[in-house]
């Protein structure tokens, strides 16, 4: 879906918020000067802080073209492990699924993709993050203390953070979602660095076509494209708070 605009329209127009514990759809703060519409119409808040969290909406014709829930979290209890494949010995092992069999729910951790190595051709450092989730244990049975009727929506079918404004106090003061916490692992990485440099294409016979500056990212319509990333339904991306979010539409 390609969103284009009407020369007399206004790009903060497509974007809507949503408090949390509110079910009113209103506009986006203009007079928000942390506020930024970008050339492709993402919305940009930069030095994210607790009053933005709550849920977005890039609406256009009257269609939801996409949506983002932002949860600003304060203070998250975080564990600190090293992967086992990193030949160092760590008391640390990553947490394993809890049941509580009595309220239908399972708190689990859900991890991130590995991050980019911090370093090439040589020994860096990378890290994943895992967040601590709730979800039900039984689908066709109700949760206690009380029932979370958005563990039905598609979009929350993997599990609500336990921190996230989305999940009742009623469950996020049980005992145990409390002690649950989220985690970060490290581990060794060792990559080759990328070539950057001119590439040259040729035909058949060995004859020089064309030469690609590959430091600029391009690429020849004669050679192999790179892959396309998979489609994905939901995605959760962690960013340090006061950093700089971009929300793309769609």
């Amino acid at each position: 879906m390609f969103v284009s605009l009407q020369p007399n329209q206004s790009a903060f127009k497509l974007w809507r918020f949503s408090p949390p514990k509110f079910v009113v759809v209103k506009p986006i703060n203009l007079k928000n000067d942390r506020l930024h519409i970008a050339s492709d119409i993402a919305l940009e808040i930069s030095s994210v802080t607790i009053d933005d969290t709550g849920t977005y909406y890039c609406i256009y014709n009257r269609k939801v073209e996409t949506k983002y829930t932002l949860d600003v979290v304060v203070d998250e209890p975080q564990r600190i492990i090293v992967d086992s494949h990193s030949g160092i010995k760590s008391n640390g092992k990553a947490l394993k699924e809890w049941t509580l069999e009595k309220n239908n729910l399972k708190l689990e951790t859900r991890w991130s993709e590995w991050s980019s190595c911090s370093t090439c051709d040589r020994v860096g450092l990378r890290k994943k993050i895992g967040i601590c989730t709730v979800s039900k244990l039984n689908a066709d049975q109700e949760t206690k203390p009380s029932n979370i009727p958005v563990f039905h929506s598609k979009e929350n079918s993997l599990g609500i953070p336990c921190r996230s404004y989305l999940l009742p106090k009623s469950i996020a003061n049980l005992e145990k979602v409390k002690k649950r916490h989220s985690e970060t692992m490290y581990g060794f990485c060792n990559v080759s660095c990328p070539d950057k440099g001119i590439e040259t294409v040729t035909d058949p016979s060995g004859k020089l076509i064309e030469t690609i500056d590959r430091s600029k990212n391009l690429y020849s319509f004669r050679q192999k494209l790179p892959p396309l990333p998979k489609f994905v339904r939901r995605e959760t991306v962690f960013e340090d708070k006061g950093s700089k979010i971009v929300l793309a539409c769609p």
